[in-house]
């Protein structure tokens, strides 16, 4: 019974990355808009405050360009940093802090 679990646990982990080999091979629709990317970090690291994996964990977040605004798929780019700050959450201990910073390049 516990090899048979084992069993069940792996094919539902191989299901999972099959699944997701085949999203990112399939092209996808960018539904794109300018947005201040500010306003989207404020919006999202309210968000990212009730991920499980925040808890006692905290977030720096600078803002040094304000006026800071992009062309991208708002929903895309969400999912990308939700994944980068559950990613981080999870590498740090906790009292960790990840720190997140807005700034001009240089051109």
């Amino acid at each position: 019974q516990q090899r048979l679990m084992l069993a069940l646990g792996e094919s539902h982990r191989l299901q999972n990355l099959l699944t997701e080999i085949l999203h990112y091979a399939k092209p996808q629709v960018l539904h794109l808009s300018r947005f201040n990317l500010g306003q989207f970090f404020d919006d999202l690291l309210i968000q990212i405050q009730e991920l499980p994996e925040a808890p006692e964990r905290c977030i720096t977040y600078i803002n040094d360009f304000p006026e800071a605004e992009v062309m991208a798929d708002v929903d895309k780019l969400k999912q990308v940093f939700l994944n980068l700050f559950r990613n981080a959450f999870e590498a740090i201990a906790p009292q960790g802090t990840v720190r997140c910073e807005i700034v001009q390049g240089s051109n």
